[in-house]
């Protein structure tokens, strides 16, 4: 089975907002999560029980789970699809 996590940017530089995309081979339950460097969750952004197979697109707009602007840095971008995880490092630029 596999899962794509699809780049987010350019090379992964994030300047307000972002359209996110991922490809799921089967229907999954899909969790798509912000987290900052200390592990902590700043938002979810995608969260479902069951997603049909096929390419999505999560539009995001630059905020954490409060409707704050992030600060600038890195971030952990996490698909998380039944078995299958795959981080993917952002740089939120201001």
């Amino acid at each position: 089975m596999d899962f794509h996590l699809l780049n987010v940017g350019s090379p992964n530089k994030l300047f307000r907002a972002a359209t996110i995309r991922f490809d799921l081979p089967v229907a999954s339950p899909v969790r798509l999560s912000l987290f900052d460097l200390q592990g902590r969750l700043v938002r979810d952004l995608e969260r479902t029980s069951l997603k049909e197979a096929g390419r999505h697109t999560v539009a995001w707009d630059g905020r954490d789970g409060d409707g704050a602007r992030l600060r600038a840095g890195v971030y952990l971008l996490r698909l998380e699809a039944n078995r299958f995880h795959q981080a993917q490092r952002i740089l939120m630029v201001r």
